[in-house]
Order: structure tokens, then sequence, then C-alpha cells
């Protein structure tokens, strides 16, 4: 079933990526041309995360014309239905909410302390103690 096939049997604007998103192997199976294949490689989620997370960090901006506060989901990335405009009909436009920047960032704070006490590292040793901060 085609991801616009799916949407249409659901209501409301926001979806899962993941009752939308076919697996990797099962696209590249479909894949003619190495051109098709560097596609499907350069729309997987975190390559498009990267993207999204240089657009605020870099250009302060959201990219995309998604719009979180009608995100059913705070934690998840999902895909909205949203008016093109002038009579054009929808599009499925692609949002990753703030929650989810917060989960993934905590995430690795937890597992950097996990990984610091397994390794019995005090980072603090690690610093130079010095009153100016420019040396």
């Amino acid at each position: 079933m085609q991801a616009s096939q799916k949407i249409r049997h659901r209501h409301g604007t926001s979806f899962p990526i993941s009752e939308i998103d076919e697996p990797l192997v099962s696209l590249e199976k479909i894949a003619m041309h190495g051109e098709e294949k560097k596609c499907l490689k350069s729309s997987q989620h975190f390559q498009l995360f990267y993207k999204y997370r240089n657009f605020l960090v870099h250009e302060y901006r959201e990219p995309g014309y998604g719009w979180e506060a009608l995100a059913d989901s705070e934690q998840d990335p999902i895909y909205q239905i949203m008016p093109s405009g002038l009579g054009r009909g929808e599009a499925i436009r692609l949002v990753y909410p703030v929650g989810f920047f917060q989960r993934i960032a905590c995430s690795v704070i937890e597992s950097f302390k996990v990984w610091l006490s397994q390794n019995a590292i005090d980072p603090y040793e690690r610093v130079k103690n010095v009153s100016a901060w420019t040396d």
C-alpha cells in the first residue's frame, strides 16, 4: 500500500513515520539506478534529521512548512498533511518536534554518563582549573 493510501485511511493530520515509511531494504530492491539508490541513502531519517538540525542551529529557522503545533505527538517525528496553497491540494510534510530533540539529547547525556562511569573517568579531572576563560 502506498503512503498516500495509508494516510487516507486515517483520521487527523499527523501520522507517525513508522506507519508510512517502508524499510530501506524493501526500497533498495526496486531502485533501478545508482542515482535512485543514492537518493534513498540521503533520504534516511538520520540524514534528514541532521539537515533539519543544521537549519535550526545555523540558520535559526525550521525547514519546510510542517507545523509542530498541530502534531499529535511531541516525542516522535511525524508526517503532516498540509494545504499546498492557492487551491493546489495538499502536501505531506515531515516534522521533527522539539520533544524528539529533547529525547535524543537526554539519551545521549545518559549514555555518556554511563560510559564515564563504566570506564572510571572523572570528566572534571580533564578540565584545567583556570580563572580566566580566555586562557
